[in-house]
């Protein structure tokens, strides 16, 4: 054999055995939690020979993990270039939109949202990217998605924006959505009713009470099990503040549950071992303005 061609044929196969570890080490993702380990990943990001066309094993693209751990510019740098090449789809600004509003980047999320295709298969609204974003009380990505003219009634898992704020207690998200034109009326039936003071209760919440109070909703009904609201928050163990609020927003403390008690019998059977050692929980409901005063 010729000793020049034995001499390419040996280049050949160094050539294409790093080509293939180099390929090998880049399909390898990340771990699921970079923290675990970050010299990885570190090196993932400062690698200045990866190719635009770079997916991990789950597709996600160097821009995904500049937006989460890296540079805000140098992800918009990349995003840039992979729409050049024409190796950004319409998946991938979607996902990218995501982590831009997890990370609270915001110049990447304007970007991702003038470059987003008005014909994609999923719509912006349909991406549950307001919900994201009102589910991590993000009010500035909230306003870029609400002048992007998003749908405010997607659910995903049966809740929409306004009812996940309430649910998380982002009671800031959820003034946004009514200051941006939400209808309140469509949460008055009383199944979404139910949903929002339960929501409000469980999240702790007074500025969701308050917000519901300025829109005229109800507080003197009664859940499908015949509870107050009231009753409510004293079986749930929420703040005595929240049980104030309630009585003087109209939840009457002499309303009786399916069992016949009033606010004060449901205490002492509830918290009896409170009132038995310390001062009782839901002392107001005892005495003063907000005891049940029967006529």
């Amino acid at each position: 054999m010729d000793f020049r061609i034995l001499q390419i044929q040996i280049k050949i196969v160094i050539f294409f055995g790093l080509f293939f570890v180099g390929i090998e080490s880049h399909s390898t993702p990340p771990p699921e939690y970079p923290e675990d380990d970050w010299p990885s990943l570190s090196a993932l990001l400062e690698d200045k020979n990866l190719p635009i066309t770079w997916r991990d094993s789950r597709g996600r693209t160097i821009s995904y993990y500049y937006l989460l751990y890296g540079s805000e510019d140098m992800a918009i740098r990349q995003i840039k270039k992979a729409k050049k090449a024409g190796n950004l789809t319409d998946s991938d600004v979607d996902r990218l939109l995501g982590a831009a509003i997890y990370a609270n980047a915001q110049s990447a999320a304007r970007f991702l949202l003038s470059v987003r295709n008005p014909k994609s298969k999923i719509s912006l609204s349909e991406s549950g990217a307001l919900i994201q974003a009102a589910r991590l009380g993000r009010l500035e990505m909230m306003r870029l998605l609400l002048n992007a003219k998003v749908n405010l009634y997607v659910s995903i898992g049966g809740d929409d924006a306004f009812e996940t704020a309430f649910y998380l207690g982002e009671s800031n998200a959820a003034n946004l959505l009514v200051d941006s034109g939400l209808d309140i009326s469509r949460y008055k039936d009383k199944k979404r009713r139910d949903k929002l003071f339960s929501y409000a209760v469980s999240a702790g919440r007074r500025e969701s009470l308050e917000l519901l109070k300025r829109n005229s909703f109800d507080f003197n009904f009664r859940y499908d099990n015949g509870d107050s609201l009231l009753a409510n928050i004293i079986q749930t163990n929420a703040s005595d503040k929240l049980a104030e609020i309630a009585v003087l927003f109209g939840s009457n403390p002499c309303n009786v549950n399916a069992k016949g008690e009033t606010a004060k019998q449901l205490v002492e059977r509830v918290h009896a071992k409170t009132i038995e050692y310390s001062r009782p929980k839901y002392i107001s409901l005892y005495e003063g303005e907000f005891s049940c005063k029967r006529k």
